[in-house]
């Protein structure tokens, strides 16, 4: 029998970071390719994607085969408002990447008479991340036409996009910018400061728009200047997160040279956090 997992809900991690000791962490110079999201207003409600983490080599593509030999589900479905306000991002992508994916979008983009509609996002998802996900059955299948898995899949406000980023290579500054202009393209994080805890411990994050991410294991939280959290798995972390003098936050033995706090300390300020039964304690990939 499996051991339930507590849920963390994102008001008991601001409260708790806020009357604990953080490190001042900076984000890695990683690529991120984002696709804003317009408002489909096509009455079938939420975008539903999936966001995978990979255990293994997942999905090979074309004729060498298209077994999912193991995955998991980590926040899936990744819950998305299709009312203009979203955007989307594909976590840790490399130029030559962004470049496939730019051509993908727009090849999809054309056939739709230059419009993006629920079927087509679904469509370059699909293709962009390899995998396909069906809500009915909540499972995921293969897609042979893909580049690939990438990092994660999620969504966060404009606003909160255009506070955090730069276009890839650059110092843009893209508050100013109109929500409308925001263009499908490869950014990266801006290297302001922010603080960052890790949570030793199997957990649920509960975000404040009610979709959940599993860590089965150790995970660090970053708490931005906005109050925003943002959640990573133990592998992601330095891929994601660095010293602002470029030193890692995870030694080669695995050590997370961050305030590291059990999970049960952190229940203490949640008592009444409920469980989600059936979660295993398992191994996660990056």
């Amino acid at each position: 029998m499996t051991t339930p997992l507590p849920i963390l809900k994102d008001e008991t991690l601001k409260t708790f970071a806020s009357a604990n000791n953080m490190q001042t962490v900076v984000p890695v110079r990683t690529g991120r390719f984002i696709v804003p999201i317009p408002d489909l207003n096509d009455g079938g409600g939420d975008l539903k994607l999936p966001n995978v983490k990979e255990l293994e080599s997942i999905i090979k593509s074309g004729d060498l085969g298209t077994t999912i030999k193991s995955a998991v589900l980590e926040g899936c479905p990744q819950i998305v408002p299709i009312d203009g306000t979203q955007i989307v991002v594909i976590n840790n992508i490399s130029p030559r990447q962004a470049r496939a994916m730019q051509a993908i979008y727009n090849d999809i983009a054309a056939s739709n008479n230059g419009q993006m509609n629920r079927k087509s996002l679904v469509e370059f998802f699909e293709a962009a991340t390899g995998i396909a996900y069906d809500p009915a059955s909540n499972t995921i299948s293969a897609v042979s036409d893909n580049i690939g898995i990438h990092g994660d899949v999620y969504n966060m406000p404009r606003q909160t996009f255009k506070n955090r980023h730069n276009h890839y290579g650059t110092e843009d500054d893209l508050t100013g910018v109109a929500d409308g202009d925001i263009q499908t393209g490869h950014y990266q994080k801006k290297r302001s400061p922010t603080q960052g805890f890790a949570i030793s411990g199997g957990f649920i994050r509960q975000a404040e728009s009610g979709t959940q991410q599993t860590f089965p294991e150790t995970a660090m939280i970053q708490v931005g200047s906005d109050g925003v959290i943002s959640a990573i798995h133990g592998n992601d972390i330095n891929v994601s997160y660095e010293t602002p003098d470029g030193k890692k936050l995870v030694d080669g033995d695995g050590k997370i040279n961050l305030p590291t706090y059990p999970v049960g300390q952190i229940l203490l300020a949640q008592r009444d956090a409920p469980s989600v039964e059936g979660v295993g304690r398992g191994k996660t990939g990056s």
